[in-house]
């Protein structure tokens, strides 16, 4: 029984870290129900103690802390992921947050086409209050604003605002971009 445990626990890290940020969230979900929730409750304790940033936060931390925000409900008027002192993989596991605010600012933080289709997806949300996204410093390149753009022309994205300063773009994003929006602004 326990080498089978053991075996289950190798290919559960395994596939972890190949697992996108909503998978993970997903997965605390499953084991919050279960009562399986201890990293959760550090993280809830940490967020009311108003700690967070002063610790360096790792990922599962910040996979918890995502969970903690997603399922509260509340609206946002602002998330600033630089707020969070975590790494490069730990901004990824926040990421899905922007599902739950008005304003998202991601500036600077290291930022690559990849994490394009997590917020491409809170753009297609359904009662979005995402207002506001400003993605600056970041290497989005032209993948990543393609990415964007599905989310941008989503009749359910509610954009009003979106900054894009030093994201690797060429001239072809560029009129990717100009097109999506567009597609945003006619009635």
């Amino acid at each position: 029984m326990r080498k089978q445990l053991r075996e289950q626990s190798g290919t559960f890290q395994t596939r972890s870290k190949e697992s996108s940020p909503e998978r993970i969230i997903n997965l605390f979900h499953c084991l919050n129900e279960l009562g399986a929730n201890s990293l959760v409750e550090d993280m809830q304790t940490s967020l009311r103690s108003g700690t967070l940033s002063e610790t360096r936060l790792k990922p599962d931390q910040c996979s918890a802390l995502a969970y903690l925000l997603l399922m509260s409900e509340e609206v946002l008027e602002e998330f600033d992921l630089k707020t969070y002192n975590t790494s490069e993989k730990g901004y990824q596991r926040l990421l899905p947050v922007v599902r739950t605010c008005k304003r998202a600012l991601l500036a600077g933080c290291k930022l690559t086409y990849e994490s394009c289709e997590t917020l491409a997806s809170a753009l297609q949300t359904p009662n979005s209050p995402l207002r506001e996204l400003d993605l600056s410093n970041n290497d989005l390149e032209d993948r990543g604003v393609e990415l964007l753009c599905v989310g941008l022309t989503s009749p359910l994205c509610n954009m009003e605002r979106l900054v894009l300063d030093h994201c690797d773009l060429t001239y072809e994003s560029c009129e990717t971009l100009a097109s999506a929006l567009q597609t945003l602004n006619s009635p």
